[in-house]
């Protein structure tokens, strides 16, 4: 006999499986609330999000990219690091988690400060592109 902590009406769901393991999924909520305050939001309801991102360099032919940022947390700014490719039509995006581009810039130069004093603390991704192709992603923290 199974047992749930919450039950909902949903449009759909179900449960998959392969080599790598299991996971169940449902799509749809019944009833959800956000709060926003002055240092970020919360969303309440029947079913909250679960978010697995790996940062990384996307492992395609002809990009031999070495991307690093420090320091990760960060308070005030953080250098993004670029080895191994000539730079050349780069540029950088920080997002928050929804997906709104919050800056961007043109990448001129291997090492290049991206200022955080403005962004409040929380969680946020930083991609970098090189012609309009993403080339490496991370998650970057401000506190």
């Amino acid at each position: 006999m199974e047992s749930y902590a919450q039950q909902g009406i949903l449009s759909t769901g179900g449960d998959a499986t392969g080599d790598a393991g299991s996971f169940s999924y449902s799509v749809g909520q019944v009833s959800f609330t956000t709060l926003t305050g002055t240092t970020g939001s919360i969303t309440e309801g029947v079913q909250q999000p679960y978010e697995i991102l790996l940062d990384g360099i996307y492992n395609e032919p002809g990009i031999s990219l070495k991307c690093m940022i420090y320091p990760n947390p960060a308070t005030t700014s953080l250098i993004l690091k670029i080895e191994g490719q000539e730079i050349k039509k780069m540029d950088y995006k920080v997002c928050n988690l929804n997906g709104m581009v919050l800056e961007e810039s043109g990448i001129k130069d291997n090492e290049t400060t991206i200022l955080l004093d403005e962004f409040v603390s929380g969680t946020y991704l930083l991609i970098v592109s090189e012609n309009n192709r993403t080339v490496a992603f991370h998650k970057i923290i401000k506190r």
